[in-house]
């Protein structure tokens, strides 16, 4: 029955009330009235909130109020929220969460800049903060947004002959998707001046949850069951190299060349031939990291009834949550 329910049924209430109270809505800047109007529109609407949702699980296990937290968890949304800004303009996409994309609504230009000013605004939301430890942390994410992406964009020129380790996949989702839910994981770790080993245990639990939360959403891209035309194979049509792409071509090295030349997504298109053993690979791998991230949860539960931090009650309703969501990710299907 567990692995059946969604984090979002089972959350404590304070925890869900913190969501719902989480406005990313940002106030009329006189100076800069058509930016924010822009944001409030597009990228600032809807979304599934899944790292702020984190940032307060952690949080309530390391005994922090909400009120403390919620700056925090508006600046990593911010942050992915400026993140879908420029890749809108890099995928040359044209639709997001069923909406138009901000670059279709504006244009590239806009849509760059738009994101420009959420990471400005978020760098100046956390010096008013005025923790140096999370602020430099944060920059260190900001930093592997753009190196993962230039990771992805040099796959076919660095690998021209045959496709890259599995390493190298696991190396750009580490730094697109799994740094900023590694931080939202290690900042509740901060505030609560933790151990360095509970920091450590926090930043990497998060990577963890991040490697599965992209492996999964490679898997459901190759999923057309209740996904728009746009959505469904937006990697393959875009050109991009995700997981499982990359264990196809992996399993099957001889056509790699395809890939390279541009022929591949022209040839298969929406008739791309059989990838079960390649999702069913990835799937196997997201398994074991679950498995991984439940021990690390455990790791992370003995600190915090150990040492210096033997004084902070666990709260049981997050920890069951959290270890919900760790067999929640892989098998979700949105």
């Amino acid at each position: 029955m567990l692995k059946e329910l969604s984090p979002l049924h089972c959350l404590p209430s304070h925890i869900s009330g913190a969501l719902s109270d989480l406005d990313l809505s940002i106030p009329s800047e006189t100076e800069y009235d058509e930016i924010t109007s822009l944001l409030n529109q597009t990228v600032l609407l809807g979304g599934k909130r899944f790292r702020p949702m984190l940032l307060f699980l952690m949080g309530d296990i390391f005994s922090l109020p909400m009120s403390e937290l919620l700056p925090f968890a508006k600046a990593i949304e911010y942050v992915h929220v400026a993140s879908l800004c420029h890749d809108d303009v890099i995928d040359n996409a044209s639709s997001r969460r069923g909406r138009p994309s901000i670059n279709i609504v504006s244009s590239n230009k806009k849509a760059i800049l738009s994101g420009d000013y959420l990471l400005a605004k978020v760098i100046r939301d956390m010096c008013l903060q005025g923790n140096m430890e999370i602020l430099r942390e944060l920059s260190f994410v900001i930093q592997d947004l753009s190196c993962g992406e230039w990771m992805q964009l040099q796959t076919n020129t660095l690998f021209a002959s045959a496709p890259p380790s599995f390493d190298w996949i696991l190396e750009i989702i580490s730094k697109k998707t799994a740094s900023m839910i590694s931080w939202s994981c290690l900042v509740p770790a901060i505030l609560s001046n933790s151990s360095f080993e509970s920091r450590e245990l926090c930043r990497k639990f998060g990577i963890t949850l991040g490697r599965i939360f992209q492996l999964t959403d490679d898997i459901l891209d190759f999923s057309t069951s209740g996904a728009s035309e746009e959505e469904a194979l937006a990697d393959l049509k875009s050109g991009t190299i995700n997981s499982v792409l990359l264990e196809y071509f992996r399993q099957n090295p001889q056509k790699w060349q395809h890939w390279i030349d541009g022929s591949f997504s022209k040839r298969y298109g929406s008739s791309l031939e059989d990838l079960d053993r390649a999702i069913s690979t990835i799937k196997d791998t997201s398994e074991e990291l679950s498995l991984q991230a439940s021990q690390l949860l455990l790791q992370i539960s003995k600190q915090l009834t150990t040492g210096s931090e033997k004084e902070k009650e666990k709260p049981m309703d997050s920890y069951h949550a959290i270890e919900l969501l760790i067999h929640y990710l892989p098998r979700r299907k949105k």
